[in-house]
């Protein structure tokens, strides 16, 4: 079965668009797009990967400054030393108009409805969509967010069609113990520190599939935590 040619990630969104804007003007003529429908989806494709490059770098800013926070109140745990502050990202410049999907859609419907279209210039401009399939060996889990807060720290995860995932915390990035299992992002741990002093954690996942683990662990993150009883 296929699935539909439009992304649901992101990322995948984004990958998607800047093939689409590289090649449309290729196929311009032959499907009679307009040099300003030309145009709108090149500058598209750039401001909706401007934004997730922002939006990416503000969630890195933020985690900064909450271990700065964290840091400044409880200090900075044994070995270690503080963070790094740096400056906050700077936000882009965005001219197009809300609704790009909508608006690339229905060039894209014209395209797909000329008597000139074929199977392979979908294919090369990323209109068929692919037949779907999941490599349950090698399927791998991101986490896209990791937030530390007074009371819990919240992991966002990406659920890309599975069942859910596993999580995996450690103290030490080397003795790991399974903690939960979560099948609706985001998951929220609200255990205490070790001790007073504020701790790293790490945390990494693996997808479920009929409640078995399978594929590849994700890759690890790491977040300074204060949970204290006294907090809550």
């Amino acid at each position: 079965m296929k699935k539909s040619y439009l992304p649901k990630s992101e990322e995948g969104l984004r990958s998607w668009l800047r093939n689409l804007a590289t090649k449309i003007g290729d196929y311009a003529v032959k499907y009679v797009i307009t040099p300003g429908e030309v145009t709108s989806i090149q500058t598209a494709a750039d401001d909706y990967e401007a934004l997730l490059d922002f939006a990416n770098a503000v969630d890195t800013y933020k985690q900064k400054v909450n271990t700065a926070k964290v840091e400044l109140r409880d200090g900075v745990p044994a070995g270690s030393s503080p963070g790094v502050l740096v400056a906050p990202p700077v936000q882009p410049i965005i001219t197009t108009e809300p609704g790009i999907v909508m608006g690339i859609t229905t060039i894209v419907n014209r395209i797909k409805g000329s008597m000139q279209y074929t199977v392979s210039d979908g294919e090369d401009l990323g209109l068929e969509g692919a037949v779907v399939s999941i490599d349950y060996a090698t399927v791998k889990p991101k986490i896209s967010a990791i937030t530390a807060f007074e009371d819990k720290v919240v992991l966002d995860w990406v659920k890309a069609g599975m069942q859910g995932v596993t999580i995996s915390r450690s103290r030490d990035a080397v003795n790991w113990t399974v903690v939960d299992k979560d099948f609706k992002s985001p998951w929220e741990d609200e255990s205490f520190n070790l001790t007073e002093a504020a701790e790293w954690r790490y945390y990494r996942l693996r997808y479920l599939h009929n409640d078995v683990p399978v594929g590849l662990v994700s890759d690890v993150v790491k977040v300074l935590v204060s949970i204290h009883a006294s907090s809550l």
